[in-house]
């Protein structure tokens, strides 16, 4: 998780996290646990996973705007595939377990942000320098040049994920500023 403000016209990191959804004793591939299972115990068990995940995604966005006050909005940078409807379908594929699980988290992001009163503003992974580039108005050249002085400003880790969060947070700020 990325947090960013504008400083005078330049992105600044403001907070960086790692947010937990899940306590360690849960499964979190839960839809691949859950298919060892009887489907009534399945359903049980993924539906307390989603539960606690969202739960964990309140607290983590409540404590975030405690310390930063004004947020603006969550953005959440994932594929969105299609899962259909019924366990057992779900459970039947490994493909649609993995996509279910995501989906899952992705759900208790959604969930914990209106919770907490927070749009939510979702990036294809393929799309995010494009649309990063278009919302701040910057060449993706300038984006990339950007990222690597904020990665050395804010020190390691700056991985993918990081990267990427800063994206979708950045995109947020000038979404919501510019309205």
């Amino acid at each position: 998780m990325v947090a960013v403000a504008d400083n005078g016209g330049r992105v600044e990191v403001v907070d960086r996290r790692r947010a937990v959804l899940l306590d360690e004793k849960l499964p979190r591939q839960v839809f691949h646990a859950a298919a060892a299972l009887p489907a009534e115990e399945a359903a049980e068990m993924i539906g307390r996973v989603r539960s606690d995940a969202c739960d964990a995604a309140i607290a983590v966005l409540e404590e975030v705007t405690g310390v930063l006050g004004d947020v603006l909005g969550v953005g959440v940078v994932a594929w969105q595939p299609a899962v259909p409807e019924g366990l057992d379908r779900i459970l039947a594929s490994h493909q649609l377990m993995h996509a279910a699980e995501g989906d899952l988290y992705r759900g208790a992001l959604q969930d914990g942000a209106d919770a907490v009163g927070l749009r939510v503003y979702q990036f294809l992974p393929s799309d995010l320098p494009s649309t990063a580039a278009a919302a701040v108005g910057l060449t993706p050249q300038v984006i990339t040049d950007e990222l690597a002085d904020l990665g050395r400003r804010v020190g390691p880790p700056w991985q993918r994920d990081q990267k990427d969060a800063t994206l979708a947070a950045w995109s947020v700020l000038r979404f919501v500023a510019d309205r």
